[in-house]
């Protein structure tokens, strides 16, 4: 059997004293498995090897938050978070992500994350991971931020209609408070319990004091966010700041076909959605940002508001703004999308009514030329916001190859690519400060509209280019019978520029 050099012995048994290993003969086994517990984040260090991690910080988490595992401080990875045992009376710990630094997700100060302990059998565990931020009840979760002791609060709590009635249109029968811990009523008065506190030891405000005087909270935008509602299938990635990336199928509105008679209200204040989507295989990307601009997408606003005293029934001072979660206050369009009204959006569909749905097709006059929905859907890329800019070092250009629909049996609604360049179309952006506008052999260049009919009127000769102007040597207008125009004395014949149309005068 081989021998173990002294260091090897050494190791084995500084884990052994930590009690990471069973026995001191090097086997590690485990009569359980690790488990997941919940912890509150009381500090996120996002960058720990920035100027705000120096000798002070460090002593500050040493003899103030007197966190367990200061070992580790000089050495910790993004996105460390320190955490609390939720109900117990314990030291904050230093928790690593549970996730490589290729996969970072949020979490913020006062929320509630599983954490997990490789091995829970162990006598001193000072190294544990955070998972993800722990998913509450409809009542309480939000994107944004979840303030998991709530899930206690009766004026939103599932059964509390039954007991106490549906809460006032105004909100004034709701709490949206950063309690730590459920609330009792004694003779009318709402009093903070000490039984079930979350953070036991800590005084009754701590949440407020995490959201409000934390390094965390110093980088965090408190907002409200619409709920998305994504279709079984779909792969969604939500920020906690109204940005969404979602993998799934044609999409434009709710989550299931409009229906004529429910969905008037989401129908009259977005006249440019359509009365059904394209779904099957209409594989889609819809990357948005700023959803819910409109009063049937947005969900209901409420105020967070400070806890004055802990046997008084008026509400505090506003702490910041949330998502109004109470039972009925979502809506039947919240958060949906809204190609109309939503701030910004890219959208790459395998299949899609992109002009109908995009209400490029409002304005039926032939004149605008506009492109139309073939009856099965097109693949599109499709950019929305309100300021776009291309920027290259080299050239942009755009170029249109044509398409003829493909006559392969049982292939309806692909195209076939046509490889004719004689039919291409382009603009060219080119580093040299030209821009080319180049229509197919039988096609030409229209400024206006659709309609143009005009040509311009030139000579054969060239037009002389210098410094970014153009001028003729010759005058454009002659006559045959020797007349000049333009004070010239040379006569010319005009000639018409053979690619160009413009509109007439109306």
């Amino acid at each position: 059997m081989p021998t173990r050099s002294k260091f090897e012995n050494a190791d084995l048994l500084q884990k052994y004293a930590e009690g990471r290993l069973v026995n001191p003969s090097g086997v590690q086994t485990y009569s359980s498995p690790p488990a997941f517990v919940r912890m509150i984040v009381i500090e996120v260090v996002s960058d720990p090897n920035n100027d705000l991690v120096d000798d002070k910080k460090q002593t500050y988490w040493d003899t103030v938050l007197q966190v367990s595992n200061m070992k580790y401080a000089s050495v910790l990875p993004r996105n460390t978070v320190i955490a609390k045992r939720v109900g117990q009376d314990t030291n904050p710990m230093f928790l690593f992500p549970f996730f490589p630094s290729h996969l970072s997700l949020p979490c913020k100060a006062g929320e509630c994350v599983w954490v997990m302990f490789e091995n829970p059998e162990a006598t001193v565990s000072d190294i544990a991971y955070w998972f993800c931020k722990v998913t509450e009840p409809h009542t309480v979760d939000d994107v944004n931020h979840t303030h998991s002791p709530r899930l206690h609060e009766t004026s939103m709590f599932p059964g509390s209609q039954d007991r106490f009635g549906t809460p006032a249109a105004d909100g004034s029968d709701v709490w949206h408070e950063l309690r730590n811990g459920p609330v009792r009523k004694i003779d009318d008065d709402r009093v903070t319990s000490l039984v079930g506190s979350y953070l036991p030891g800590d005084k009754e405000e701590i949440f407020e004091s995490l959201i409000s005087d934390t390094d965390a909270s110093k980088l965090t935008q408190y907002e409200q966010v619409p709920r998305f509602r994504k279709r079984p299938g779909d792969v969604a990635f939500e920020g906690t700041n109204n940005t969404l990336i979602v993998l799934g199928t044609d999409r434009s509105g709710p989550i299931a076909k409009y229906d004529a008679v429910t969905d008037d209200d989401f129908r009259s204040s977005n006249p440019s959605s359509p009365t059904s989507d394209l779904t099957g295989s209409a594989g889609s990307i819809d990357v948005v940002v700023g959803r819910g601009q409109t009063d049937t997408t947005s969900g209901k606003e409420a105020s967070t508001t400070s806890i004055v005293d802990a046997r008084e029934k008026t509400k505090g001072s506003v702490l910041k703004k949330e998502l109004d979660k109470t039972l009925g206050s979502m809506t039947s369009t919240e958060g949906d999308p809204d190609f109309r009204n939503d701030r910004s959006r890219i959208l790459i569909s395998q299949r899609t009514n992109v002009d109908s749905n995009f209400g490029l097709t409002d304005d039926p006059s032939p004149k605008r030329g506009q492109p139309s929905d073939s009856l099965d859907g097109d693949a599109a890329v499709v950019i929305k916001t309100d300021k776009i800019r291309l920027i290259a070092r080299s050239d942009v250009e755009i170029v249109v190859m044509g398409f003829t629909e493909s006559t392969v049996p049982g292939k309806k609604g692909l195209k076939d690519q046509v490889d004719d360049t004689s039919k291409w179309a382009s603009i060219v952006i080119k580093a040299d400060g030209n821009i080319v506008f180049r229509p197919g052999d039988s096609g030409y260049i229209k400024l206006g509209d659709d309609s143009a009919d005009r040509a311009l009127l030139c000579t054969d000769a060239p037009a002389t280019k210098a410094d970014g102007k153009v001028s003729a040597a010759t005058p454009p207008l002659t006559n045959t019978m020797g007349g000049k125009f333009g004070g010239t004395q040379i006569p010319t014949q005009g000639t018409w520029a053979k690619k160009v149309l413009v509109t007439g005068a109306k």
